[in-house]
């Protein structure tokens, strides 16, 4: 059987046609997984790069923005490289704001422990108002009194009567001589005759209340003496318990002047 020739050149060149048509496509694959290794070392060298720059190494734009220093130019970058750069910039900025912040803060403190150390210096010269040293006579005689063992036997409401007792009487001294005390002056008093006058108090109050509510009302008393409502019958008792012990204190004062 005799083959025409147009039917010879398909049997022949068709296979021929396949076989290029392969070859082509295996070149072109080659040629374009190639290209992206490259890119991929490219973008991964490009990484490590900046991952290994020091962090610190920053210089200051034009308008007075951090940036880090130039390795190539912006039209060599992939957009996968300029996002890169720019997470880059931004994590530098942030760490330049960081270490700003952090110089700023260490100022402040500085600053307070300055007005701190002039506050604390100033004060000593400073003259306390009245009720501030009202409350210093009258807390150190709860302080002394919690410190006492003589003073166990009384509970903790008698003692905050009796200090507040001694508060009153060294209140009524002051103002009754027009006194401007310093203060080891105050203390000397407190210490000389207020001491023994609280205890003397303790044991009168034993006498005059006869409940825990009245020596509440009593130490109201002894502190606003103007405004506190004592019954008839406890004010009556306390003026007789309490004469003696006042008597007593107010005449060593005078004679103190």
């Amino acid at each position: 059987m005799q083959i025409s020739a147009k039917k010879l050149i398909l049997i022949i060149g068709l296979p021929l046609l396949v076989l290029g048509i392969g070859a082509a496509g295996f070149f072109v694959a080659q040629l374009l997984a190639g290209q992206q290794g490259v890119n991929r070392e490219r973008l991964e060298q490009f990484g490590i790069h900046f991952a290994n720059e020091n962090p610190n190494e920053v210089t200051v734009g034009v308008m007075g923005q951090t940036q880090l220093p130039p390795t190539f130019g912006e039209e060599k970058l992939s957009p996968g490289e300029r996002v890169i750069r720019t997470l880059v910039q931004e994590r530098e900025n942030l760490l330049a704001e960081k270490q700003s912040l952090h110089r700023h803060i260490e100022t402040l403190e500085e600053r307070i422990r300055s007005l701190e150390a002039d506050r604390e210096f100033y004060s000593h010269f400073i003259p306390e108002t009245f009720g501030e040293e009202l409350d210093r006579v009258e807390n150190f005689l709860n302080e002394f009194l919690n410190n006492r063992a003589e003073a166990e036997r009384f509970g903790s409401l008698r003692k905050q009567v009796m200090a507040a007792a001694g508060r009153m009487e060294y209140k009524r001294f002051v103002e009754a001589n027009r006194l401007i005390l310093d203060r080891p002056q105050r203390e000397h008093i407190v210490h000389e005759y207020l001491t023994g006058f609280v205890f003397c108090v303790g044991n009168a109050i034993q006498l005059a209340a006869n409940s825990i509510q009245e020596e509440r009302e009593i130490l109201s008393y002894f502190h606003h003496p103007e405004e506190a409502v004592l019954s008839d019958a406890l004010r009556g008792d306390l003026d007789t318990v309490l004469t003696p012990c006042q008597l007593t204190v107010r005449q060593q004062l005078q004679a103190s002047l």
